[in-house]
């Protein structure tokens, strides 16, 4: 329980490319401790199922908090784009396209020097990574730390 309220959290999905090994050898060593035990293998299914259940409810959450960003993002770019096509330049700053970002995608948009747009919102399973709109291609690009 303790690990699912922490890894849950976004950003700290990473983690769980730590807990993995922890949860298996946990569970190898509890199958030889009951191998030597067999009053104890009632105990064994009971410990795997919870280990997978806590590996895939925290996998599940991250994927939600990555769909709720990316859908959110996806429709401040369409936004920027309808601007775009409007008024044959690109708005500069997001209330100009009428576009708001929320703390669900953190979405950050600026218009630089040679009026070129950049759109990214920061990546929710790992830290200090980003999603990048590229408005040549209409992608998101994702950009490693």
């Amino acid at each position: 329980a303790i690990s699912a309220l922490i890894l849950g959290q976004k950003h700290a999905g990473f983690m769980l490319y730590f807990l993995v090994p922890v949860m298996l050898v946990y569970m190898a060593v509890s199958a030889w401790r009951i191998r030597k035990q067999p009053q104890r293998l009632p105990e064994l299914p009971l410990k795997m199922l919870l280990c997978f259940t806590t590996i895939i409810c925290i996998a599940l959450v991250h994927m939600r908090y990555h769909q709720q960003a990316r859908l959110e993002a996806d429709n401040i770019a369409k936004q920027i784009l309808a601007y775009q096509l409007q008024h044959n330049a690109y708005p500069t700053d997001l209330q100009a396209a009428q576009a708001v970002s929320t703390a669900v995608s953190r979405a950050h948009y600026t218009l630089n020097q040679n009026q070129q747009p950049s759109l990214f919102y920061p990546a929710t399973f790992v830290p200090f990574e980003a999603y990048a709109y590229d408005f040549q291609t209409q992608q998101w690009q994702h950009q490693p730390d």
